[in-house]
């Protein structure tokens, strides 16, 4: 099933707020929250101003989606903004969703929020195929594009992606989205591709201990860097509470089987062996399997693995 991209296009759409020039924004709407809403206030104005540079600039706003903020504005102002935020110290980060890409069917009981991996966006092969595989067996899919990959499509520099805190922070937000525009219940699962992954590990055991998502869910897994086995990314897996499962390449470069089978990871997280698999879970080509399989057989573990949560 092709998956749907929020349209923005028309801005005869928008809010009527949302389509004022920033002048009358700044002087007319913004100052009657400034006085109440200090730190709200802050986040508000970077994700305006965010949101008119990104409509300026491109050259497919209708690609683009705003991702509202309101869940910010707490009704007391003392306790403005989310914990998990807090808890990444992410009072600098700009909190606007950029891209966002939604595919399965409407009727969907569980969805899963994918993030993507550090050098290929939202839009790369091995999302769109599990997107689509997913799809099929009745599984909705969000996918979300973090910023600086938003602003790479818009001819911005390659820069390597900010620090994990810092995009934990805008998972955050996207679950916060997802989870308020739901338009009926629907078991939430977070996880993503390789660097996606891992940011969507940090911040799954605050969202399951406030029965936010179901389940953690990660498209290799990279326990360390390339040819850097010593460097270890596991510190917070070591005592995962999230119910997790772990598609991983028998040799991911990033985590072999042999690597990882001698890690003292949680007993919360289960494993999906690709057969043969490489970091994108594709085999070699004399291996005797194929990638269009172990991406086949990677989209019925997870469908097993949301299906076994739900009957325990």
């Amino acid at each position: 099933m092709p998956a749907a991209v929020k349209n923005v296009s028309n801005t005869k759409r928008l809010p009527a707020r949302i389509r004022l020039p920033w002048n009358d924004i700044s002087t007319s709407i913004i100052p009657e929250f400034q006085a109440k809403f200090s730190y709200a206030f802050l986040v508000a104005n970077e994700c305006c101003k965010s949101i008119f540079s990104m409509l300026s600039q491109t050259d497919s706003p209708s690609r683009l989606v705003i991702g509202a903020t309101a869940f910010l504005f707490d009704r007391n102002a003392e306790n403005v903004g989310s914990d998990a935020l807090r808890e990444f110290s992410m009072t600098e980060t700009i909190v606007a969703r950029a891209l966002t890409l939604d595919s399965g069917p409407g009727s969907a009981t569980a969805r899963l929020i994918l993030a993507h991996g550090a050098g290929s966006g939202m839009s790369a092969t091995i999302l769109e195929v599990v997107s689509e595989l997913l799809a099929e067996r009745g599984v909705a899919v969000t996918r979300f594009e973090f910023q600086y990959m938003a602003q790479r499509r818009q001819g911005g520099s390659r820069r390597p992606p900010p620090p994990v805190e810092k995009l934990a922070a805008e998972f955050v937000v996207c679950l916060e989205e997802v989870r308020a525009g739901s338009a009926r219940p629907q078991r939430i699962f977070i996880g993503g591709k390789s660097l996606g992954g891992r940011v969507a590990s940090l911040i799954a055991d605050r969202a399951f201990r406030d029965r936010h998502i179901e389940g953690l869910i990660c498209l290799g897994y990279p326990f360390h860097p390339v040819g850097k086995p010593a460097q270890l990314r596991i510190a917070h897996l070591t005592e995962l509470t999230c119910p997790t499962l772990i598609v991983q390449g028998v040799r991911d470069p990033f985590g072999s089987r042999g690597e990882v089978e001698a890690m003292p990871l949680s007993d919360r997280i289960r494993f999906h062996r690709a057969a043969d698999g490489d970091h994108d879970l594709g085999p070699r080509g004399n291996s005797g399997f194929t990638r269009k399989q172990n991406l086949t057989a990677a989209a019925d573990a997870v469908k097993s693995f949301m299906a076994s949560l739900s009957d325990a």
